[in-house]
């Protein structure tokens, strides 16, 4: 294992090398992953295979948008791999990394005014004021009580 950079909220970039074929046929190499330090597939650890051919002291690398999915907030342990079947099947792991990745910022939003108040209605303004780490937005409104202090989308009226 070389680096695990560039963290983000569902992944980072895992960087590996095989330095020395020790006599090997190696026919794939990879990383597997895991919130356990000593990640292993007897863990229920995850596995990616990068590549089927290793070229030596070459980088082999995989990003979070090749398709796997870390929870955000989390710390995850990280093990670059070689393995092989001729001679016996066999795979040598690195030692572990690890990286956490962030939380991400939620929108900010602000109520402006309150309007048209009748007896069952009101107009309410509201302004999303940045979206932060929310690429799109699917939804947006509002929720209110008149049991709740601080109304949330599961205890709203």
């Amino acid at each position: 294992m070389v680096s695990l950079t560039s963290p983000t909220f569902s992944g980072a970039t895992m960087t590996g090398v095989v330095t020395d074929l020790g006599g090997w046929a190696v026919n794939g190499v990879g990383f597997i992953y895991d919130t356990l330090p000593m990640p292993t597939r007897a863990t229920g650890a995850k596995c990616k295979q990068v590549s089927t051919t290793v070229v030596v002291n070459t980088s082999f690398v995989y990003t979070s948008a090749s398709g796997f999915y870390m929870a955000s907030g989390k710390t995850y342990y990280v093990r670059a791999f070689a393995k092989k079947t001729t001679g016996g099947a066999d795979t040598v792991f690195s030692a572990p990394m690890a990286v956490t990745t962030p939380m991400p910022t939620p929108p900010t939003l602000r109520m402006d005014s309150v309007s048209n108040i009748m007896l069952q209605s009101a107009k309410l303004y509201g302004t999303v004021t940045a979206k932060n780490d929310a690429g799109t937005l699917s939804g947006k409104g509002f929720v209110y009580s008149n049991t709740q202090i601080m109304p949330t989308i599961t205890n709203a009226t």
